[in-house]
């Protein structure tokens, strides 16, 4: 069961015209905002640059000042965002990539295409929504690039990328990742079009499909982000 112990660690984000998911981890008493990269590409940047991001919080947008540290390989996927202060309380919870089996039950957490759930006797703290919560079971775990990426069998939405995933050892929950995208499946669809004289042609429009497989990149990376950057 997903309580409020996972719940309440994760936000709803934008940044410009492109919203996400997050979720906050203490690491070393400090507060840290972990979302994927690609929520807040549409802002120019470099390491350790301050950057302003919106929180949805008490049924509105509060715009906030953060520090945004990213990692040394470019393909990982992953931001990690401190803001000026701590500003969460944190129950504590697991974090690591501990009995990851192929087969395992995990389940994300985000806000699909901006949605929000109604809230109303679900505890959640400080005024931040509720987010959706989905299931999947663990397919591959694949090592690529410095990249360890962990394979779901689960059909991933726009507007989860940036949030936890998470698995259970015993009845406690483990973050074990960063929501970052889903394999598309790229198909091509023929039509007939008329053209002014009457006569048949053909057309062709690609497509993608969303494939039911969807990459997590590892908790590990965030670690290495905080490492690399000295906290």
């Amino acid at each position: 069961m997903i309580t409020t112990r996972i719940l309440d660690k994760v936000l709803h984000i934008g940044v410009n015209n492109d919203i996400g998911s997050a979720f906050v981890i203490d690491y070393n008493k400090e507060n840290f905002i972990i979302t994927a990269k690609h929520v807040i590409d549409s802002l120019d940047f470099e390491n350790s640059d301050l950057i302003n991001i919106k929180i949805f919080n008490n049924e509105k947008w509060i715009e906030c000042s953060c520090s945004v540290y990213i990692h040394d390989n470019p393909e990982i996927d992953i931001a990690v965002l401190k803001l000026s202060q701590k500003s969460f309380y944190l129950p504590d919870i697991i974090i690591g990539m501990n009995n990851l089996v192929l087969g395992t039950e995990v389940y994300f957490l985000g806000f699909p295409y901006g949605m929000l759930m109604d809230s109303s006797g679900i505890s959640q703290s400080n005024g931040y929504p509720i987010p959706f919560v989905k299931k999947g079971i663990i397919s591959a775990i694949i090592s690529k690039y410095d990249v360890t990426s962990i394979y779901l069998d689960a059909h991933n939405n726009t507007g989860f990328s940036g949030g936890p995933v998470i698995n259970f050892i015993g009845s406690s929950p483990q973050i074990i990742g960063v929501n970052v995208s889903y394999i598309k499946h790229d198909n091509e669809l023929t039509y007939e079009e008329q053209d002014d004289d009457g006569k048949l042609y053909e057309e062709k429009m690609e497509y993608h499909e969303n494939s039911g497989i969807m990459e997590v990149q590892g908790i590990n990376h965030v670690f290495e982000i905080l490492e690399q950057n000295n906290f």
